[in-house]
């Protein structure tokens, strides 16, 4: 599938036609259960130490390829994505661990081609700089996370980012 370039209106837009954007919740009907159930069974086990390599998703792969073909007649580069780019967003009450990968890529060498990175996924808030030559790409997740465990402390309501 193509990247198509929408504005903000346009995604939100399209996004209320698709009728399979939600999961729904476990307490009313949704489109995949009681068809199948979500669930798994890895046949090993990690232990603490244990090196893996992973790669965060297909959609990854699109974001690559188009920040591989950045353009000097951009303006600027923004990315956008559900993962963070780097552990360096990991959520610092658990710190690096076998679950880590599966809420951080390792997209590293990546963020250097962007100029502002903004993800989601984790429940804590980051706001740090990568730098590339001559310039810095900015890494932002502005979570709010849950106000019952005191995640949404950090969260900046009117957050506005300047590229």
């Amino acid at each position: 599938m193509p990247i198509i370039r929408l504005t903000a209106t346009q995604a939100n837009e399209y996004r209320k036609t698709n009728a399979y954007r939600s999961w729904g919740d476990r307490a009313s009907p949704n489109r995949v259960e009681p068809i199948t159930r979500p669930g798994f069974r890895v046949p090993f086990k990690m232990q603490p130490g244990s090196r893996i390599f992973t790669v965060g998703s297909c959609f990854a792969r699109n974001v690559e390829d188009e920040l591989i073909r950045r353009s000097p007649e951009w303006d600027a580069t923004v990315v956008i994505t559900h993962f963070a780019p780097s552990a360096r967003s990991a959520d610092p009450r658990y710190g690096l661990q076998s679950g880590t990968a599966s809420f951080c890529n390792a997209d590293d060498e990546l963020i250097t081609r962007a100029d502002l990175w903004i993800h989601g996924h984790l429940h804590c808030v980051q706001d740090y700089r990568v730098s590339r030559a001559g310039a810095t790409c900015r890494v932002v997740s502005n979570a709010r996370g849950h106000a019952a465990k005191g995640e949404s402390a950090r969260h900046r309501p009117q957050l506005v980012l300047d590229v």
